[in-house]
């Protein structure tokens, strides 16, 4: 896993507080699709025990989900490090911290 975070040079001092104000629509979001992860671990462990593999479409949820949460955490709450405000997506997109879960090889069926 390697986690890479550039801070802004310039920051705006006083936008701290909407920062954490806006960040709530993203963590009510969070905390409804945290639920998701739960079930889908349910799915794979019978998925790993009925085939032997686990599944890739989980894998890239789930590390799309901590993507995502990271870049909250870096924009609002944990780091506050820059200003433009994070995107309710979880692939990988354009912005100063990024997150890469190298996939292991071989333990995949999709």
């Amino acid at each position: 896993m390697q986690l890479n975070g550039e801070l802004q040079p310039n920051l705006s001092r006083g936008l701290w507080l909407a920062k954490w104000f806006l960040a709530i629509r993203h963590y009510v979001v969070l905390i409804v699709l945290g639920i998701a992860p739960f079930l889908m671990t349910i799915i794979a462990v019978f998925t790993t025990l009925i085939i032997g593999r686990y599944p890739q479409v989980l894998f890239d949820f789930d590390v799309g989900m901590l993507r995502w949460a990271r870049k909250v955490g870096f924009n609002s709450y944990s780091v506050l490090g820059v200003d433009p405000y994070p995107s309710f997506i979880l692939s990988e997109f354009d912005y100063p911290q990024t997150l890469d879960i190298p996939c292991p090889m071989g333990i995949f069926i999709w």
